[in-house]
């Protein structure tokens, strides 16, 4: 019986070592501006101070652009985009992973509260996603959106600042036709 209860408690001990070390093993996955087609309401904007030097601008209401991606592991990702703020609060991006609304981010609360500056905003909650394919859509909700990255990341405790250079670009298989 003591041989046992030792088992048991090694087992207990093993487990609750690694359910503890599981949060620290995520997956980010960065999606830059120039992975999406530019369109006549959709451009690419040259600008140093954003990810690899250039934003989408969203030249009217509803503009959109797509694009598809291979996302190479399943999960519940947070959902994360860099978008530019003015604290007007209606420069928005609605984001659809395979046709699905997301999230509509954007707008708020600058970083450091300085208007006109670029912004990580994350979705209200986790996506379950699918390893493989996924088509990722942007639309704008005015003729004012500027957007300069999107994030997924399966750490809820993984927080975007700035650049993010050391992160994984998620691989581009394919441009949907607009």
């Amino acid at each position: 019986m003591t041989s046992l209860n030792f088992i048991v408690k090694k087992s207990f001990i093993a487990l609750l070592t690694w359910g503890l070390c599981l949060p620290f093993f995520s997956a980010e996955y960065l999606v830059e501006a120039e992975s999406f087609p530019q369109r006549k309401d959709v451009k690419l904007v040259r600008d140093e101070a954003v990810q690899n030097g250039e934003f989408l601008h969203f030249t009217e209401d509803n503009a959109a652009t797509e694009a598809t991606f291979m996302l190479p592991q399943s999960g519940d990702y947070a959902v994360w985009l860099r978008t530019m703020s003015f604290n007007g609060n209606f420069r928005k991006t609605q984001i659809f992973i395979d046709d699905r609304l997301v999230a509509t981010l954007g707008d708020g609360t600058p970083e450091n509260n300085r208007a006109g500056s670029f912004t990580w905003y994350h979705a209200p909650a986790l996506t379950r996603l699918k390893a493989g394919k996924i088509k990722i859509k942007l639309v704008s909700t005015s003729p004012y959106t500027r957007v300069d990255a999107l994030l997924l990341t399966t750490s809820t405790a993984f927080l975007p600042q700035g650049k993010m250079e050391k992160i994984a670009e998620l691989q581009k298989i394919s441009e949907e036709k607009q």
